[in-house]
């Protein structure tokens, strides 16, 4: 009969082969399966077609991979595959989202004196953190995500960056609203000259930091790229500065209130607008 003859039964096993290979070369053709993968199935089948070219690619060298005796196994490279593209998705949406992300910023203005600028709230900044730092936690945990691994890694770090930089940026901004408006009277400057000068240098410090700030509203940039990455580690040193203006102040307060007691009934503000005129009413 024929279909002993042995070229018969080469046409069978090649038209055979050729009907299961089809839906196995469909999935291959999704846009999620790249140069990598081939590679794979390559490894998979044992069948090396040299370079991979997916636009030059021919039907004939995929047949050679004779993909119908490695079904499950391309499948799930497949699967793979789409996998990773959702994850890659992910991360490119991440990085449009931050290069896009800007601080709102307004000048901050005592009577008609522009003092700088402020950092208005970053609230919806960091509800966009809590979300992106989330879903970089979803994808790290994917068994997928290993072409993307080194970027997911990168992204967490950036992003807790920028969490930990803008907690100190509110700090620091509190501290030097408080104290700039105390060391701008003249009176308090004359009071505390050594304390006064340390402040000037903080403040002019904190002023340059702001002023690019105005210029360069990126949060990615001002947080994780200016400075050579070294913007948290300024905020830290200031707020430090700042810190010990504060501690000079409140041991000179404590000096006056020591000798004259009913100044500990006072707020620190009222008692410094005390210290700070020449007129004995106020007293």
């Amino acid at each position: 009969m024929a279909e002993s003859y042995p070229p018969f039964i080469k046409l069978r096993t090649t038209v055979q082969g050729f009907k299961g290979s089809l839906p196995l070369i469909q999935e291959l053709k999704h846009p999620a399966v790249q140069e990598r993968h081939w590679k794979r199935i390559m490894d998979e089948t044992g069948k090396d077609l040299g370079d991979i070219n997916l636009k030059t690619i021919t039907l004939a060298k995929v047949f050679d991979l004779e993909l119908q005796n490695y079904q499950e196994k391309v499948q799930e490279i497949c699967k793979e595959a789409k996998e990773e593209l959702k994850n890659e998705d992910a991360i490119a949406k991440i990085d449009a989202t931050w290069k896009a992300t800007n601080f709102d910023i307004a000048k901050y203005v005592k009577g008609t004196e522009h003092k700088g600028y402020v950092i208005k709230s970053p609230d919806e900044i960091r509800t966009l953190l809590e979300d992106n730092i989330l879903q970089l936690q979803g994808v790290g945990a994917s068994k997928y995500a290993r072409s993307i691994k080194g970027k997911v890694i990168q992204w967490e770090a950036d992003l807790n960056l920028i969490s930990d930089c803008i907690d100190a940026w509110m700090i620091v901004q509190r501290k030097w609203q408080y104290l700039e408006s105390i060391f701008a009277s003249d009176d308090i400057r004359q009071q505390l000259p050594e304390e006064a000068k340390k402040f000037q240098k903080t403040d002019g410090n904190y002023r340059k930091i702001m002023d690019g700030t105005s210029k360069t509203l990126n949060v990615l940039q001002c947080c994780v790229k200016a400075e050579g990455g070294k913007r948290l580690d300024e905020l830290k040193n200031i707020s430090f500065e700042l810190d010990k203006c504060q501690k000079s102040l409140t041991n000179y307060l404590d000096s006056k209130k020591g000798v004259f007691p009913r100044f500990y009934f006072i707020s620190d503000e009222d008692l410094l607008q005390i210290l700070g005129s020449a007129d004995p009413k106020n007293i």
